[in-house]
């Protein structure tokens, strides 16, 4: 079976989207799916150069990302596939998959990743006129004539369809996650605290992922100095910050947000740590290591790095704007309050107050939670029944 994935950019500063497509091929190519990518990246962009799939790339992908040379590659190939993926909204590649794959009678899949969640309507109100206007010319239609339109909740489904008018799809919930990690997580933690020079009983928050507004680090510092004070005699704690660099901007309103507590270099005397992106054993060491995950997300549509935690083995505090907070909660693997400074503070009082008998019992059921819900093996097996019913052929 042969799945061309079309997708803006496989920059994996994407966050989710790109990481998924990249643990997903080769589950799916011992199923018999073999991947092919399309991109809008610069063919010599360096996080090409180790993709675990064909990867064409053309090119043109600035801004919206209007390419002939997309609908002509699409117009000469997309024929030879049993089915596309469209991952993403509002850019030009969603409108030339529809157009392409409808004329040749293939069908496509849509993965909206979180974008039509009405958080974005809320905080960027002039956007969403545009946005709306795009609807009834070109979006719409998109979903309309997706053989399915592919969510990674049921969360994220029901809150898609209260976006935009009209609202016309045939939606399924894909479950996604993450692969378990093939090394000593025990060795990994150890190997970071000897990194970052941390003793063994020291208690670690850990965010980790990218550094934008929607993802509340702001309130989270806030609700970390309130708890530093002494709120509720809650115990002291090291808050490490790790991820890609962000907007200037907003970064430099973080570190004034933090004030003294702030430091970019792990200085043993504050309390907040600005450090680098983690990847590969570090990042799990870092996982591991910390006695909670923390994302404090006004808008997330799933979460990866919740279920890399959970991996790990590390409960998570959320907000309930992560879509996926329910399964978490119910599988007594993290906590979940409003996407508040309050409710970020009550979680990290429990988080610093919870008993050790009571943090590895949630240790454990926080690998549960991920064997039941995050396990991408279990995501592929379903994505490859979605792909047989929608009536991908077998090619000899």
């Amino acid at each position: 079976m042969k799945l061309l994935r079309a997708i803006h950019s496989l920059n994996p500063a994407g966050g989710g989207p790109v990481e998924g497509i990249r643990q997903m091929t080769p589950i799916l190519a011992r199923r018999g799916v073999e991947t092919t990518v399309l991109c809008q990246d610069d063919p010599g962009a360096p996080w090409l150069a180790d993709f675990p799939a064909t990867v064409h790339a053309l090119g043109e992908g600035e801004g919206y990302g209007a390419s002939r040379r997309l609908v002509r590659w699409l117009d000469e190939y997309v024929r030879t596939f049993d089915c596309a993926c469209v991952h993403g909204v509002w850019k030009f590649h969603g409108y030339a998959v529809r157009r392409t794959a409808r004329r040749h009678g293939v069908p496509y899949l849509l993965y909206p990743h979180g974008m039509l969640d009405p958080w974005f309507n809320r905080r960027y109100p002039l956007k969403r006129i545009k946005k709306q206007i795009y609807w009834w010319w070109m979006e719409y239609w998109n979903f309309r004539y997706a053989a399915r339109v592919c969510f990674t909740s049921q969360e994220e489904m029901r809150l898609a369809a209260q976006s935009f008018v009209p609202y016309r799809a045939t939606g399924t919930v894909i479950p996604y996650g993450t692969v378990s990690p093939e090394i000593d997580l025990d060795a990994a933690a150890s190997a970071f605290r000897r990194d970052f020079d941390l003793a063994d009983s020291e208690r670690i928050l850990l965010y980790l992922g990218r550094f934008h507004e929607k993802k509340g680090i702001d309130m989270l510092i806030q609700a970390w100095k309130r708890l530093q004070k002494g709120v509720n005699g809650a115990a002291a704690g090291r808050l490490i910050l790790a991820g890609p660099r962000g907007d200037p901007a907003y970064e430099a309103r973080l570190r004034r947000a933090a004030g003294a507590d702030w430091s970019e270099e792990s200085d043993q005397g504050k309390s907040i740590w600005r450090i680098r992106a983690l990847n590969g054993p570090s990042k799990w060491g870092a996982l591991r290591a910390a006695r909670f995950l923390v994302l404090p997300s006004h808008q997330e549509n799933f979460g990866m790095v919740v279920a890399e935690a959970l991996a790990a083995g590390t409960p998570v505090l959320l907000t309930r704007q992560v879509n996926i907070w329910r399964e978490v909660v119910e599988a007594g693997a993290g906590w979940a309050e409003e996407d508040t400074e309050d409710g970020v503070l009550s979680l990290l009082q429990r988080a610093m107050l919870v008993p050790d008998d009571e943090s590895t019992a949630m240790r454990n059921r926080a690998r549960a939670c991920f064997a039941e819900h995050f396990d991408l093996d279990r995501g592929a097996e379903r994505f490859v029944e979605v792909l047989r019913g929608c009536g991908m052929r077998h090619r000899a």
